[in-house]
């Protein structure tokens, strides 16, 4: 009953990872109250994303790490994101991490 124990601790720590690093929030760069959740392009440890300039224009003078956090939003968000019609699947993954690691904590108790 041992090794049960330790294979769902072990797919829960892989699920846990797995959505960690796939999926992600961005927040609206219009409307700056909205969220969208999201599929990742490739995996990343950024979780949230929010576009530093709104929806201005860049200035010249725009600061390096915000021009950097711009385009990481950018390139995430809005260019190569897989989820504009499978908002879905980044659900359905959290949601599967979830009950599984509800799933390998009752086993846990009950050994």
């Amino acid at each position: 009953m041992r090794k049960a124990t330790k294979k769902h601790r072990y797919v829960a720590a892989s699920l846990l990872l797995v959505t960690w690093l796939m999926t992600g929030f961005a927040v609206d760069d219009e409307f700056s109250g909205e969220f969208r959740f999201f599929v990742k392009h490739r995996p990343t440890l950024q979780y949230y994303f929010e576009s530093p300039l709104g929806m201005e224009d860049m200035p010249a003078d725009y600061p390096a790490d915000k021009v950097a956090a711009y385009y990481t939003y950018r390139n995430f968000v809005l260019d190569s994101h897989w989820s504009s019609d499978m908002e879905w699947v980044a659900v359905f993954l959290v949601v599967l991490t979830i009950a599984w690691i509800g799933f390998a904590a009752s086993v846990k108790k009950i050994n």
